[in-house]
């Protein structure tokens, strides 16, 4: 029970920072269609892109934000494994050489709430609520 008490908490936690996220940043981008599904669920609810899924180089996807989004406050929640890190990594610094403004903290924050968990995956947080719950 004392378990099941310690994953609620961090759900809720985590709920929070996501309602945070919602007043402080203008979009998220993510990796795919299960990352998105999984912040909507913890009540993201401003616009998701997800870098996987646009089967677009790199370039082409930071100009396509660039030209869409100039001006916006972004967070980059790729996942947090070696690759996910890498490409976070390059997507920020395209992004803020373009002028962008990435909001990092916000990545450092999510990861080290899933850590608690050894979660790390963003669409982990769909199995983290469902446990938390049932």
């Amino acid at each position: 029970m004392r378990k099941k008490k310690s994953k609620y908490e961090l759900m809720k936690k985590i709920e929070k920072v996501i309602e945070e996220l919602n007043y402080n940043v203008d979009l998220v981008i993510v990796e795919g269609t299960h990352d998105e599904k999984a912040l909507r669920r913890y009540g993201y609810n401003k616009i998701i892109l997800k870098f996987s899924s646009s089967r677009k180089p790199m370039y082409l996807f930071v100009d396509e934000i660039v030209s869409k989004y100039r001006g916006k406050k972004i967070a980059i929640l790729l996942d947090y494994d070696k690759e996910g890190e890498i490409i976070s990594k390059k997507l920020e610094n395209q992004l803020e050489e373009r002028g962008l403004r990435v909001e990092k903290h916000w990545r450092k924050i999510i990861k080290e709430l899933m850590a608690k968990e050894g979660m790390m995956t963003i669409e982990e947080l769909t199995a983290l609520k469902r446990k938390a719950i049932y």
